[in-house]
């Protein structure tokens, strides 16, 4: 193999090795994307009423005051006439 034939396959497999590396860091980069939105999703907790029942229960929230989970497709928000209700 001549020293151009030689130089040509080393800028290959360089190229190529770059292209690997240059994929495993785009996938390291989505799994911690998705790890960090794993965390961030929100999860609403009732508030604590001051007032209980005899078994020390709070009361369910109804109604306009009740909490909702936060629904959206990709970052945004969905409108609740677009939620669907009946498929959980």
């Amino acid at each position: 193999m001549g020293f151009i034939a030689a130089l040509r396959h080393a800028e290959e497999q360089s190229r190529n090795v770059a292209k690997h590396t240059l994929n495993e860091i785009a996938h390291e980069v989505r799994e911690a994307e998705t790890a960090v939105r794993r965390r961030m999703r929100v999860h609403p907790q009732p508030s604590i009423p001051t007032d209980k029942n005899e078994q020390g229960l709070r009361p369910v929230p109804t109604g306009e005051n009740s909490l909702r989970p936060i629904v959206s497709i990709h970052g945004e928000d969905v409108p609740e006439e677009d939620i669907d209700h009946t498929a959980a």
